[in-house]
């Protein structure tokens, strides 16, 4: 799966998602597009999903129109630690994705 890292989530998760074609925001070269722009954009450009932690992204976009899923990592912060105990949720959450929906998955630390 083709998936794009939201200029929010630290880009030193992206070679910890394993089995996926992953880019940054930053390095597609995007940093400056605005939520609704910056979907529309990885759509076009064959992106299948935006992993982010941008919580306002959810009420200010609507995925009903573009082919791609967005996963919201809630945590209360975004070293690599704390994202890293995502991942079995991440891996699994990328194997039921469907285009056009929100994914929230929250943080949880043992």
């Amino acid at each position: 799966m083709k998936l794009l890292l939201d200029e929010c989530v630290n880009a030193k998760l992206r070679p910890l998602i394993l089995g996926h074609d992953v880019t940054t925001v930053r390095h597609m070269g995007w940093l400056s597009k605005k939520d609704n722009d910056l979907l529309q954009t990885a759509a076009a450009n064959g992106f299948e999903a935006m992993i982010t932690l941008d919580r306002a992204l959810h009420g200010q976009v609507n995925l009903n129109n573009l082919p791609l899923a967005v996963i919201l990592l809630r945590t209360p912060r975004n070293r690599l630690d704390y994202l890293q105990t995502f991942l079995p949720q991440l891996q699994s959450a990328l194997n039921h994705l469907k285009p056009t929906t929100f994914t929230f998955l929250d943080f949880q630390r043992d």
